[in-house]
């Protein structure tokens, strides 16, 4: 199922690449074996600029848009925003063809090859917003089977530390009821009835969980050391705290040999912050993803305006001689 899955997405990303591709060298193969090139000067080249503008202003029109996503407009289905969207697609490749022809797949003076450049950078940036929206919501899905809401990570993950509701953000403001404390009371308080309060081994004062204590002593101590140190550390900050949890391989290191100090029955209470060191690298991982994911759309925005601004003064300026 994986296997068709992933297909599915190779399949789809291949034939973005291939149209982009064909519509770009097509007409240029075409051109060349018929010695036919269209003039940029000509009547033909001039309406194929008037065209592309046009493409091209109804392209940024997708912008304003979205930001009057309430607004109706007629017909409905093309005001529709996902409409709007797939058709912005189809004519961001179409126009590919249209102003490389309307180039004579060049370059010229300054002005119209600032504009061909700008305009093949956000041609090809578009393009590749287009495939990481096909590959990476998938590999999202494959590499972080708990996923949450990205924007919640930090605040999720402190969860399981525990924290005064008001203040998320300083490390003293911790209030020790999160899970990993918890497992820690349950596994290294001793001499102590249930519910009693106790100074922990790390600093603070916990709720006595059991009267005999698994872990006594040395190992108490380096248990309460690795999770204050290298844990909680971890799941608040992510890999940006330099533990180095963040290592698979080094987290897995790291708990084997903090089983082999502790007795097998505290192996399950191992096990269990051991995952939530592994929902934290899983988290780190949606984060990355999600970076990717939405990092190019600045870029594709920055480059559409750019482009479109130096096409205005470059149309002037042909208009102007022609």
């Amino acid at each position: 199922m994986l296997l068709s899955k992933n297909w599915s997405v190779g399949r789809r990303v291949a034939v973005i690449l291939v149209v982009t591709a064909a519509a770009g060298l097509i007409p240029y193969a075409v051109m060349r074996a018929t010695d036919s090139w269209v003039l940029p000067s000509s009547r033909t080249g001039v309406l194929l600029g008037l065209l592309g503008a046009a493409i091209i202003f109804f392209e940024m029109a997708l912008y304003v848009r979205k930001k009057f996503r309430r607004f109706k407009g007629w017909p409905p289905l093309l005001w529709n925003v996902r409409v709007w969207l797939w058709v912005h697609v189809v004519l961001g490749i179409a126009v590919l063809p249209v102003i490389l022809v309307h180039g004579k797949y060049g370059f010229g003076g300054f002005v119209p090859a600032l504009t061909m450049v700008l305009f093949l950078a956000t041609i090809a940036s578009g393009v590749w917003g287009l495939v990481v929206q096909q590959w990476l919501p998938q590999e999202l899905i494959d590499t972080v089977p708990d996923e949450t809401v990205a924007s919640q990570v930090n605040r999720v993950a402190a969860a399981y530390v525990g924290r005064k509701p008001v203040v998320w953000s300083k490390e003293h403001d911790r209030d020790r009821t999160g899970e990993i404390f918890r497992l820690l009371e349950s596994l290294t308080l001793e001499g102590a009835e249930p519910g009693e309060v106790l100074p922990a081994p790390g600093g603070g004062a916990v709720v006595a969980a059991r009267s005999e204590a698994l872990v006594r002593g040395k190992p108490a101590e380096e248990l309460w050391k690795f999770c204050e140190g290298l844990l909680v550390p971890y799941l608040e900050r992510g890999r940006s705290s330099g533990s180095p949890l963040a290592s698979e391989y080094d987290a897995r290191r790291r708990f084997m040999q903090l089983r082999e100090s502790l007795p097998a029955e505290a192996w399950d209470a191992i096990g269990r912050l051991e995952q939530l060191a592994q929902y934290r690298r899983e988290w780190d991982a949606q984060q990355r993803v999600n970076g990717w994911l939405h990092a190019w759309v600045p870029v594709h925005l920055g480059l559409s305006a750019a482009m479109t601004g130096v096409m205005l003064v470059h149309a002037v300026r042909a208009m102007k001689y022609w």
